[in-house]
């Protein structure tokens, strides 16, 4: 805010900010409490404190966006930037733009991972199963001299990858439920805005659970199935 500013001025200024719905929230810091903040950051510096008084300071108003992307803030900067009794405006753009680039670099290798890992478990339960099925090659020669089908004989193969798929959901669904609370507990607890990207609600989590322990049943039945398939010479 510009140091010469009038109580009518601030108050506009004020009304300007909360009445605009890209702002979530905004604080009043007077030159009190602004010079109380300097000497934290200048703790030590003795010079610097003894030479500066509290109204030698700037009041300044502090903003949190509702939406904390580059673009969102980028604008709310670039328009008070042009308003008057405006002294300066300050963002931290360059810090949200690297977590942007931090948030996509993770989920684009988040996700050729998850690709690697879908084709490594279907690989190994083809292979578990193949080798369950020749380390029981003789059972199953008697069952099907007493009349059993295929399908009687794929079953608890079948049966075996679902148990397995179920238990690889439950400790996937348990990690997502690790990781988010993790983030909620640093981001929401503490307040970090800037983390926002990176949060999610209870409606995606479960979303993603359901997604998670659905691939896993899907996936572990469906190998098991074709391998039965395609290895039961008998």
């Amino acid at each position: 805010v510009e140091p010469e500013v009038t109580d009518a001025q601030l108050g506009d200024l004020r009304d300007s900010l909360e009445g605009n719905p890209q702002v979530r929230e905004i604080e009043y810091i007077d030159r009190d409490e602004t010079y109380a903040e300097f000497q934290d950051l200048f703790a030590g510096q003795d010079t610097m404190l003894e030479n500066t008084r509290p109204e030698d300071l700037p009041t300044s108003f502090r903003v949190k966006p509702k939406d904390s992307s580059v673009d969102s803030v980028q604008a709310l900067v670039d328009f008070y930037r042009e308003q008057p009794n405006v002294f300066q405006v300050t963002a931290a753009t360059e810090v949200i733009r690297q977590l942007k680039g931090m948030s996509d670099f993770v989920n684009n290798s988040l996700s050729w991972c998850a690709v690697f890992l879908l084709v490594a478990s279907t690989l190994l339960i083809l292979n578990t199963v193949r080798t369950a099925m020749f380390a029981r090659r003789r059972e199953i020669e008697v069952m099907k001299l007493v009349g059993a089908t295929n399908w009687f004989i794929r079953v608890p193969f079948m049966l075996e990858g679902l148990v397995q798929g179920i238990i690889g959901g439950g400790l996937a669904i348990g990690f997502v439920f690790f990781i988010d609370s993790l983030i909620d507990g640093f981001g929401g607890e503490r307040g970090i805005d800037l983390l926002q990207p990176f949060t999610t609600d209870s409606s995606d989590v479960a979303l993603a659970c359901f997604v998670v322990a659905a691939i896993a049943i899907v996936l572990s039945v469906g190998s098991s199935a074709i391998a039965t398939r395609r290895f039961l010479n008998v």
